[in-house]
């Protein structure tokens, strides 16, 4: 709760999240992670999608995986299941002192396409993953 609240007063106080990609993020579909390190939880979440066998392209910090499903019982299409964006971001650190703070690592979550209870069911799977590594 107190991580929600955090991100929540950040938001309302300054009305903006600096990602490495410099986007304003709005408070919806934010994961909260314990590294410091963008980079480190970028590629936790690359090998976190290769495990579940989701398909994934990266731009910049932005990641946008695809699951497909088979539209014929021969497997000859293959048509989009679900697709979805994470993006890793930062959050400013809350103390005073600009240069020597900490800042938080956050992941943003957009579902594009797709059912979204099956979305939600993915999100969990691989953050939950990602936090294993």
């Amino acid at each position: 709760m107190s991580s929600i609240f955090t991100v929540w007063w950040i938001i309302v106080k300054s009305n903006v999240l600096i990602g490495p990609v410099g986007r304003r993020l709005g408070l919806c579909n934010v994961s909260t992670t314990v590294s410091n390190d963008p980079e480190r939880v970028l590629q936790q979440l690359q090998q976190a999608l290769v495990e579940k066998g989701i398909l994934c392209s990266q731009e910049g910090f932005k990641l946008r995986g695809k699951v497909q499903e088979s539209i014929s019982s021969n497997n000859i299409g293959t048509n989009c299941k679900l697709s979805f964006e994470l993006e890793v971001c930062t959050i400013p650190s809350m103390s005073g002192d600009l240069n020597g703070g900490e800042s938080t690592v956050v992941i943003q979550r957009k579902r594009l396409k797709g059912d979204t209870w099956f979305y939600k069911k993915i999100c969990e799977e691989v953050l939950a993953l990602a936090a294993k590594e």
